[in-house]
């Protein structure tokens, strides 16, 4: 500092410590007279300014350069000057603790050389350098810089320094990278999560989503990025996704189920777990992971449905099980009005106007009969027993049960083609198909919007030779002869889904109580059972054709021939009939000694043991019920094959328990069978088949 500068600054100090006398120590003095001497030294100092302007301003910069060079040295970012030519001159502490000491080149530093050539000739050329790279610290470790580089000039423009400004962000980018690390492990688990994961803000955008949401409801992730999620729930639960949102932002979790809509239109379920969050850009949002339930949802309505079926299976079942036992006692019952009332018929006496009473009697107790055949068919209890058949003569009679299962504007038109072949079948079987399908047919006509379409029911019956080529479209048809039988409605028809599960168990499409969705399974089941095939064709509004496929019978039939009524004979054989009914057992011992036998009776099994060994008598042939008290007939002939080997059997029930006497329902062949209620001369027949046979 020269002389000049001296004086000026003693100047100023004495000026500062002459006002801090006056306050201090010229407290005695008045008022005016301090504010004198503070005018006179205020003087003073105007006119040593205006007779030393340089001083003044010398000084004033020395001052302020001090200043920068004290904020440059105390600043936390590494600060390096170098001449315009790039000669390193100056570097604050900062720089020198984070680089050492660089020396005249500061281009060392740099870890990529060719990024710091990069920076110099940029700041060189007068423009900024702004970003991120690496240099070699102290110690010779690798930083993380974040550098501002320019060039400062003079009055004229001319560049005259280079500065660089280093801020160490080594700590940042490690941060950077481990949150990196963890936003990409987080990303994998989102993406891969089986689950759907949705984000959205506080107003129910969608601000993220994972595939498997986006996958789940049909959509591509960028379709619904942006959207709202109401765009998603479906129309009946758009106030609940309000309602949720306002509950998720005051710090409820939610775990509920919601009604949602696919891209396709398809109704599903999800199972959401909602939650408040914090975004990374501070604000409130939420976090929503999503099951799809659409599948075990429906699962469970089919459970509930099958369970409400399976109630009504049970309740058919006990009614089936009630029907079964009303039938055999009133079987027995008819037995014995039968075989009364034809012992009656024998007298030779009668009356014309009796006989032609108790003929009617006969007759009525023939049709009783076959209703309780068809009660056992409902209650499928019924013996299928195979026999050669005209299914034209089938139809015909079942025509009158058809039209009490239709309502009186559904027409049944019949089609029934001549000289057909014959099959061999259980005729309450071929009953049972044809009240199945007429009853489907009738529903579809019900369902029917076309109301000028006429209501009909066409069935058909026909011979037919599908060749090799010609079955594909038949289910299990083989080649050679068959009947044909059809069923045609003028319904609702039906698409390719249902007509591919038509078949199933269960599988209705009536509503809830209309129908357990047995009746065309059992028909399938009963054509499959038989060696038959099944078809249908159908399109929707246009009906539906179903075609069963019964293997046509070529044996030797009587069909069509006049038969002479049947000479029955009867025999000198001795029988044991076996009968826990008093009057079956009464009428059918008089019965047969009608017709030469010789007859001993027991009322069940134990009774028939104790009597055969008690009376040491050979029987020819055992008579038995299957069902009664204390030992069944199947034992009882058991046992009685050990005394007698040679012994014949002929079982006779209402209705045989449990499959005793079938298989699979069908009558085992090497088992005799007579149902209840028979005749004298049905019972005889099948005695005298049986012992002429060889």
């Amino acid at each position: 500092m020269n002389l000049n500068k001296y004086f000026y600054c003693c100047i100023i100090f004495t000026v500062i410590y002459r006002v801090k006398d006056l306050t201090l120590n010229d407290h005695n003095k008045t008022k005016e007279q301090l504010i004198l001497e503070l005018e006179k030294l205020r003087q003073s100092v105007n006119e040593l300014k205006t007779s030393k302007p340089n001083l003044t301003k010398e000084f004033l910069q020395e001052r302020e350069i001090k200043l920068f060079k004290s904020a440059l040295e105390e600043s936390t970012d590494a600060i390096g000057m170098a001449t315009s030519e790039g000669k390193h001159f100056y570097q604050n502490q900062a720089f020198g603790l984070m680089f050492d000491d660089v020396g005249a080149e500061p281009t060392s530093v740099y870890i990529d050389k060719s990024v710091g050539e990069e920076v110099f000739q940029t700041i060189k050329a007068g423009d900024r350098w702004i970003g991120e790279l690496q240099m070699r610290g102290a110690n010779n470790e690798i930083r993380d810089i974040f550098l501002r580089a320019y060039s400062t000039k003079d009055e004229n423009g001319k560049i005259t320094n280079l500065v660089g400004v280093h801020t160490d962000i080594t700590k940042r980018k490690y941060i950077e990278k481990v949150l990196r690390k963890k936003e990409e492990k987080y990303r994998i688990l989102f993406e891969l999560s089986p689950n759907g994961i949705l984000l959205e803000d506080r107003d129910g955008n969608i601000i993220d989503a994972n595939s498997a949401f986006s996958e789940s409801l049909g959509y591509k992730r960028e379709e619904i990025i942006g959207k709202n999620v109401q765009m998603l729930a479906h129309p009946e639960v758009f106030n609940e996704v309000g309602d949720n949102i306002e509950k998720l932002l005051s710090g409820e979790l939610l775990r509920h189920e919601e009604k949602s809509v696919k891209k396709d239109g398809t109704i599903c379920y999800l199972n959401l777990t909602e939650q408040k969050i914090t975004l990374p850009d501070g604000k409130d949002g939420i976090i929503c992971i999503t099951e799809d339930i659409t599948e075990r949802k429906q699962i469970g309505e089919a459970l509930k449905e099958s369970e409400a079926e399976l109630r009504q299976i049970q309740k058919l079942d006990g009614i089936g099980q009630l029907a079964a036992g009303i039938a055999h006692d009133f079987n027995n019952i008819l037995t014995a009005m039968l075989g009364n009332t034809e012992l009656a018929l024998e007298s030779s006496n009668m009356d014309e106007k009796v006989r032609n009473y108790l003929e009617q009697v006969v007759s009525s107790g023939r049709n009783a009969g076959e209703l309780i055949s068809n009660i056992l068919t409902f209650s499928r209890k019924q013996v299928i027993r195979p026999e050669v058949i005209d299914v034209n003569n089938t139809i015909l009679n079942l025509t009158k049960t058809l039209h009490r299962v239709i309502s009186e504007d559904i027409k049944i038109e019949l089609n029934l083609h001549k000289n057909i072949f014959p099959i061999k079948a259980d005729p309450t079987q071929i009953e049972q198909i044809l009240i199945n399908l007429v009853i489907n047919a009738k529903d579809a006509i019900k369902n029917s919007k076309q109301l000028k379409r006429i209501k009909a029911i066409t069935i058909e019956t026909t011979d037919i030779f599908p060749e090799k080529e010609d079955i594909s479209q038949y289910i299990g048809t083989t080649t050679g002869k068959n009947v044909l039988i059809s069923v045609t409605d003028s319904g609702i028809g039906m698409n390719k889904e249902i007509i591919n599960r038509i078949f199933e168990p269960y599988f209705t499409t009536k509503e809830a109580g209309k129908g357990t969705g047995l009746g065309l399974s059992i028909v399938y089941g009963i054509v499959k059972q038989n060696s038959g095939s099944i078809s249908v064709s159908s399109e929707p509004g246009e009906g539906t054709t179903i075609k069963v496929f019964w293997p046509a019978f070529l044996g030797k039939t009587k069909f069509n021939e006049e038969v002479e009524e049947e000479r029955i004979t009867g025999g000198t054989e001795t029988i044991f009939f076996t009968e826990d009914d008093d009057s079956v057992r009464k009428i059918s011992e008089k019965l047969l000694r009608l017709y030469g036998y010789k007859v001993l009776t027991a009322s069940n099994g134990i009774k028939a043991l104790d009597r055969v060994r008690s009376e040491n008598i050979k029987i020819d042939m055992l008579i038995t019920d299957v069902v009664m008290p204390e030992m069944g007939g199947i034992e009882l002939s058991e046992k009685m094959k050990v005394i007698y080997p040679e012994m014949k059997v002929i079982y006779c029930s209402g209705y045989p328990d449990d499959n005793i006497v079938s298989v699979n329902g069908i009558l085992n062949k090497e088992i005799n069978f007579i149902p209840k209620p028979y005749s004298g001369k049905e019972l005889a027949k099948k005695i005298r088949e049986i012992f002429d046979e060889k």
